[in-house]
């Protein structure tokens, strides 16, 4: 948004500044809203099917459980003794949990690419603008949750066979 250079009113000036602001708020409210709607539609298609059907004993004591999912999918659906441990790595909406969402560290992400804008050219209103934008990317970076999945991991015993179910991975899952 081109400041208006011209005008006696800093408003005119750095208006564009808060404009680009709101817009990178209400995009990040956009986000986490639909996130939410996603998970919450999700959760009542379980429980429906989860009425229609027996709940599956596939979980027995001794077991862990650990989730990449939002939803409360393996609650519903399977018969899990109250003595085996679920973890929701990136948190349960039910629950209450903070839902972590995002990307890992891109390369292709913009970063401060735009940093390198020729010297002469620069403009601090502009550069602002760019400042947010740069903001909302950043705060869409997801921390991976190492530490959490180790707290986890320590807490259960004798563990010698994985079983993965409904798995997929990208790169963002490598580490």
């Amino acid at each position: 948004i081109q400041p208006d250079y011209l005008s006696d009113r800093e408003s005119d000036r750095d208006g564009g500044i808060l404009n680009m602001q709101m817009y990178v708020d209400s995009l990040s409210d956009a986000i986490n809203t639909a996130l939410e709607q996603m998970v919450d539609e999700a959760n009542n298609d379980v429980r429906k099917l989860s009425r229609m059907s027996h709940k599956k004993k596939l979980f027995k004591s001794g077991d862990a459980i650990l989730t990449f999912n939002y939803t409360s999918t393996v609650e519903y659906l399977f018969s899990v003794p109250h003595d085996v441990p679920i973890f929701h790595i990136h948190g349960c909406y039910e629950a209450g949990n903070r839902l972590i969402f995002g990307y890992r560290s891109n390369t292709n992400s913009y970063g401060h690419a735009w940093a390198s804008v020729d010297e002469e050219n620069w403009d601090y209103y502009v550069s602002q603008q760019r400042e947010a934008v740069y903001a909302f990317y950043d705060s869409w970076r997801k921390s991976l949750q190492i530490d959490n999945l180790r707290a986890f991991l320590s807490n259960c015993y004798g563990i010698d066979r994985v079983v993965v179910l409904g798995h997929s991975m990208s790169a963002v899952d490598a580490e």
